[in-house]
């Protein structure tokens, strides 16, 4: 059921009409005004294809829809919380005692619901109530940009300031917001897509386009400006951004983090095509996996919990665009994986 969410959540942003704003109507405004539209691509509706070569799970698509939607059930039971504020929801990520959720765990959220409008009648209730909450914890450095880390009480907390992988997840569902319900009724998502998009390319990517910061808080005197989050390296996301914005940041950030994922696997993991959580030398032509503790602890420059994404991130943009590129760096992990675990995933180990 995991996987079955995983390849939902590679459905192609369709265009659609901009919307023009209302007389007295304020640059990202939010309205109390949550009412039912009716969803344009409603879950199981599957008005994109994937591209050649790509792989389904064996089980009919009605058995798939159904798979999806259950988990969505227990997942929406079990995750979505009430803020401390009036029509704020939450994704309960609770990763130590005292917290609340992450910036990653928002995006996440945003995007399912996305997704699953016209299964959930309560969809775009809950993610307007998402929004309200994204909006009342930004970052102290950069508007547009979540911080990162709200404990019980909702106070932001490890730094006032943004993780980019937080970030890319929720821009991206705002698009998706924009193609699902439109962005003339209470909430102009075009507007909120447009306006995090822009903060990420001044504040969240180094300054020559090449890879994604680890987060708003990185400056080119820290370290940690020469360092990349893999796992960040979200192609079918850049192509998006790309198609709403006139940013030539979001065209070269391509070729770039490709080069860099593929440049690791070959010269730090030929065997394996592990990549790391976090690699550093980024900037030059030699990028290679980060030193242990070079921001969180001993496993940076292994294949660990960021790093589990990757194989997400790089089959989700395949499936979209057909690029060979993505489908080289994941078809490498995966002969791995099938080597290690005599093809059965039950074997897999960390």
């Amino acid at each position: 059921m995991h996987r079955s969410i995983r390849l939902c959540l590679a459905a192609l942003l369709l265009s659609c009409p901009a919307c023009v704003k209302k007389p007295g109507q304020t640059p990202l405004a939010i309205s109390n005004d949550s009412q039912p539209l009716a969803s344009r691509y409603p879950f199981g509706s599957r008005p994109h294809g994937y591209a050649s070569g790509s792989i389904l799970p064996s089980a009919s698509p009605a058995a798939r829809d159904k798979a999806v939607k259950d988990y969505y059930d227990y997942w929406k039971k079990t995750y979505i919380k009430d803020g401390c504020n009036p029509g704020e929801k939450v994704v309960f990520s609770h990763t130590k005692p005292s917290n609340l959720t992450v910036s990653e765990a928002h995006g996440y959220g945003m995007i399912i619901t996305a997704y699953l409008a016209g299964h959930d009648p309560e969809a775009k209730e809950i993610f307007d109530s998402m929004i309200r909450y994204h909006r009342a914890h930004m970052s102290r450095i950069t508007s547009g940009i979540m911080a990162w880390s709200q404990n019980t009480n909702c106070v932001d907390v490890g730094g006032d300031n943004g993780a980019t992988d937080g970030d890319l997840d929720i821009a991206y569902a705002f698009l998706l917001a924009d193609k699902q319900w439109g962005s003339c009724g209470a909430v102009n998502y075009r507007e909120h897509a447009e306006w995090v998009i822009a903060a990420m390319s001044k504040s969240e990517f180094d300054g020559e386009g090449r890879y994604p910061l680890l987060g708003d808080w990185v400056t080119p005197n820290d370290g940690h400006y020469r360092g990349s989050r893999i796992s960040d390296f979200m192609g079918s996301h850049f192509r998006a951004y790309q198609s709403v914005s006139d940013d030539p940041l979001w065209v070269g950030i391509l070729p770039n983090t490709y080069w860099i994922a593929e440049k690791l696997q070959t010269s730090s993991a030929p065997d394996t095509g592990l990549l790391p959580d976090f690699a550093i030398g980024t900037r030059t032509d030699s990028p290679q996996p980060a030193t242990n503790g070079f921001l969180e602890g001993k496993r940076d420059g292994s294949y660990a919990y960021n790093a589990c994404r990757i194989p997400l991130r790089m089959g989700t943009d395949f499936l979209l665009s057909g690029d060979d590129r993505p489908r080289r760096i994941a078809q490498r992990l995966n002969r791995f994986a099938r080597e290690v675990s005599g093809g059965d995933p039950k074997n897999l180990r960390g």
